[in-house]
This record gives C-alpha cells, sequence and structure tokens, in this order.
C-alpha cells in the first residue's frame, strides 16, 4: 500500500466524536422534565380537567352560548360587567 492511499483510508475511517458537555447537560435537562411528568400529569388530572369542565357547564346551555353572562350583566349594575370605577385597564391599579 503507498502513502496517499494509507492517507486515503485514515481519512475515511474518522474516530467517533466524544460527547460534548452541552449534549450531556441536554440529556440531563430531559431527565430533569421526565421526573416532573408525573406531577404535570397529576395537576392536569386534578385542577385542569375539572376546571375546563366548569368553564364547559357555564358556556353550553343547548348549544355554546354567552346568554348566561348577558343574563348576568343586565341584571346587575352596569359597573359590574365593565372595568371597576376608579381603575386603569392597563395595570388594575387606581387612577
Amino acid at each position: 500500500m503507498s502513502a496517499t492511499e494509507e492517507a486515503s483510508v485514515s481519512a475515511d475511517v474518522l474516530p467517533a466524536p466524544e460527547p460534548s458537555l452541552a449534549s450531556a447537560e441536554r440529556r440531563e435537562s430531559w431527565r430533569y422534565l421526565l421526573a416532573l411528568l408525573p406531577a404535570f400529569l397529576l395537576l392536569a388530572a386534578l385542577f385542569v380537567y375539572p376546571l375546563l369542565g366548569i368553564v364547559n357547564r357555564s358556556v353550553y346551555k343547548a348549544g355554546y352560548t354567552l346568554e348566561s353572562y348577558r343574563q348576568i350583566c343586565r341584571s346587575s349594575p352596569a359597573s359590574s360587567c365593565g372595568p371597576m370605577p376608579g381603575w386603569s385597564s392597563w395595570g388594575g391599579t387606581a387612577s
């Protein structure tokens, strides 16, 4: 085998790169997220799912409508359905 053939063969076969520190940190962060997955599932099951059911029942009455909220606003004082008097619509602080 000549020197040029040896050089081309050695250039074709490169050693596998070592895992970098960034990829190790990325794997570690995924492990932390996977460890939190049961907590997120429990939160979704015990909080978000019932809350979505409440919202669904509040707007569904023989079809999706906001009529119940319109009735509340019509029967109560006008200030209770709009911004509070004396409050800014941006920050919620007294003006």
